[in-house]
């Protein structure tokens, strides 16, 4: 029987990616604008770093998740380029020789793939960019809030709000 990575099953390749590989992530209810892979690898170019533009930048310890922290959404215009704690893995890109986590699909939290990688790449000092966009860089596709990770996860994230507090103890203690 296969096991279900859920959402952390986007990992699962990085482990044939030894040699410096480019890697994008993506999910499966957002749709990619023409322009989006361009934009992302001018971020990675310009910032030498994992870059995305979806995430949260953690505020302190004990807070909710979803409710207690800074949170830039893909969805929206947000100029602003800076450096965040938890990317959405959505959106995400990094280079292989800069980041490189291959046991990461099998990270035994599921439908939380944002915080597990977050938590990789605080272990190993690695930096997480926000890039600023406009508004359509990606759009999402039609569903019920209740299908998505957020509208199952959101009402009860006690360990959404621990790997949180792991983070931000690995990133500011």
């Amino acid at each position: 029987m296969l096991e279900d990575y859920t959402d952390n099953a986007k990992f699962h390749s990085i482990i044939k990616y030894k040699k410096p590989t480019i890697f994008l992530t993506c999910d499966d209810d957002l749709i990619y604008s023409d322009g989006y892979v361009d934009f992302m690898l001018e971020g990675l170019e310009k910032h030498g770093c994992i870059v995305t533009i979806h995430g949260r930048k953690l505020l302190g310890l004990g807070r909710n998740y979803y409710k207690g922290h800074s949170a830039f959404a893909c969805l929206h215009t947000y100029p602003q380029t800076c450096e965040i704690d938890v990317p959405g893995t959505g959106v995400t890109a990094f280079r292989t020789d800069y980041f490189y986590a291959p046991d990461m699909y099998k990270a035994e939290e599921k439908r939380m793939s944002d915080l597990v990688f977050a938590r990789e790449a605080a272990k190993q000092g690695k930096k997480i960019m926000h890039l600023g966009h406009k508004q359509g860089l990606v759009t999402q596709q039609a569903m019920p809030i209740e299908r998505t990770i957020y509208g199952m996860e959101h009402k009860n994230c006690e360990i959404q709000n621990k790997i949180a507090d792991e983070i931000y103890n690995i990133k500011y203690f």
